[in-house]
């Protein structure tokens, strides 16, 4: 069993609250997935009732953590925004239904407000340590859809 696939049976089985483990999970879930090789469910697909049972954690992870941005997490974002877009989009393949469920996270209020977040703190660097700061990003792996990773500092100095 692949890696992705064991971290979503071991997150389904957790309840649909929204604590910060679960939270640590999702994300590290999801920065597994971006760092993985693609695609991440060739022959080891996840069970589409572990997945159903992932919803309401994504969902709840992601509200959280879109209140509690700052720049120490913005690269930590970027990485799991886009693993979440790796996992939904495999999903569309194997599970079109579900996909569209997990699609609908990706277009949330929560997401979007990460999104922005990033952009409007492009250029501004962590104040701290931040986790994976010094972390080699090969941006040839990473689609121009994920806009999140191409932002540029702009001057707004009118």
């Amino acid at each position: 069993m692949n890696r992705i696939t064991s971290e979503i049976i071991r997150l389904s089985q957790l309840s649909a609250s929204s604590t910060p483990e679960h939270i640590a999970q999702v994300i590290k879930l999801t920065i597994n997935a971006f760092r993985a090789e693609k695609p991440l469910f060739s022959a080891d697909q996840p069970k589409k009732e572990n997945l159903e049972k992932c919803l309401d954690i994504f969902n709840s992870a992601y509200q959280q953590y879109s209140i509690s941005m700052e720049p120490e997490k913005r690269k930590t974002a970027q990485m799991s925004i886009s693993g979440l877009y790796f996992i939904t989009d495999e999903l569309s393949k194997i599970y079109p239904d579900l996909y569209s469920k997990f699609d609908q996270i990706r277009k949330s209020n929560y997401i979007q407000s990460i999104i922005e977040y990033i952009d409007n703190t492009t250029g501004i660097e962590p104040e701290f340590c931040a986790p994976f700061k010094d972390e080699i990003i090969d941006f040839s792996k990473i689609p121009k859809s994920h806009v999140w990773w191409f932002f540029e500092e702009n001057d707004e100095d009118e």
